[in-house]
């Protein structure tokens, strides 16, 4: 073992040192890992706790480094891991691998992010729970606190079971995440906190139900938008409430439950909600009525939903959530197309 770590050292190349740690990695991993331990042996003690404790990191900056060892001298310590080859790559500003580390080579240009080889970041985390397993909770609660990354600040924060800073988070970031396709990861999130806790934040139910309702699972979805609105109405948030009847509201729509529907907007409207929310309801139960030959009550939703359109700043918005509905009004008075352009809105063609 001792001859295999002396002659990784004398390779001429960093691509056949990575091929070679790759190699062991793949043929045996008890090989790679005692390579590690000869590594991580030979280093100062404090070298050795600054390892350990940065291995949590995703990526190492020295800010980040910093904030979790307590360390001022952390940019200094990261660049001598860096020129002493102990698994360490630089990475650039968009997190893709720039090079690996090489014996003297000197410091990348680029601001000092760096991220440990994989498995030796592996093998780091075992150790860290082998010989300070009291302080990882306070390491990832560190990280969390320093991370400027959401998605890692969560994850740091479940992993330190601080359960109410990382559903605060979640809230924050769960519709955008959502919004973007990654439906997964925010369902993974709250489905790691304890059921108290998720059941005391009605919004991370209502998070739930967007990721159930876009996998087409409708009855689940249902059944956490009326947790959701329980959970709203015990807190006393008439607007939480209004916002949960209108994504049932919609939702029945979808499923073609008209009457239920129009009950469900009937009551959402009876509740404050923003006025893209409230246009949109008004919009669905005025196509609703019209189709029912009740043009008067049409008319009256409609011209209620054009007042929100004229006097709301989401007038982009509101302008696309009504312009598939255009059709529908193309006979009443103060054509919605006619309004949208006094607006200075293009609506789309059709």
């Amino acid at each position: 073992m001792r001859l295999l770590a002396a002659s990784l050292g004398r390779l001429p190349a960093g691509a056949d040192r990575r091929a070679s740690i790759e190699h062991l990695a793949h043929t045996d991993r008890l090989v790679f890992d005692f390579l590690a331990e000869e590594v991580l042996n030979q280093q100062e003690p404090e070298l050795k706790a600054f390892l350990l404790q940065t291995a949590i990191l995703a990526e190492l900056t020295p800010a980040l480094c910093q904030a979790v060892t307590g360390r001022a001298d952390a940019a200094v310590l990261l660049d001598e891991l860096y020129r002493r080859n102990l698994f360490l790559v630089a990475v650039d500003e968009a997190g893709k691998q720039k090079r690996a580390s090489l014996p003297g080579a000197s410091a990348p240009l680029h601001p000092r992010t760096y991220r440990y080889h994989d498995l030796f970041a592996e093998f780091l985390r075992h150790r860290l729970q082998q010989e300070m397993p009291e302080r990882i909770s306070d390491l990832h609660r560190r990280a969390a606190q320093a991370e400027s990354d959401p998605t890692r600040a969560v994850a740091h924060y479940l992993a330190a079971a601080r359960w109410s800073e990382a559903a605060a988070l979640i809230e924050q970031v769960g519709a955008e995440i959502s919004a973007r396709g990654y439906l997964d990861t925010p369902s993974r999130w709250i489905n790691a906190l304890p059921i108290p806790v998720q059941e005391s934040r009605p919004r991370l139910n209502q998070y739930l139900a967007v990721c159930a309702w876009q996998k087409d699972r409708l009855t689940e979805a249902q059944s956490l938008l009326e947790q959701a609105r329980q959970g709203f109405k015990a807190a006393g948030d008439a607007r939480g409430q209004g916002e949960m009847l209108a994504n049932l509201a919609h939702l029945a729509l979808h499923q073609a439950e008209w009457e239920r529907s129009a009950a469900l907007a009937d009551r959402a409207l009876t509740h404050p909600a923003p006025p893209h929310i409230q246009a949109q309801l008004l919009m669905g139960r005025a196509v609703q009525k019209l189709n029912s030959g009740d043009w008067t009550g049409g008319e009256r939703d409609f011209k209620t939903a054009v007042d929100l359109i004229q006097t709301s700043e989401e007038l982009d918005l509101l302008s696309l959530l009504t312009t598939n509905l255009e059709p529908a009004f193309a006979f009443l008075p103060g054509s919605l197309e006619g309004i949208l352009r006094q607006k200075g809105v293009q609506p789309s063609p059709g």
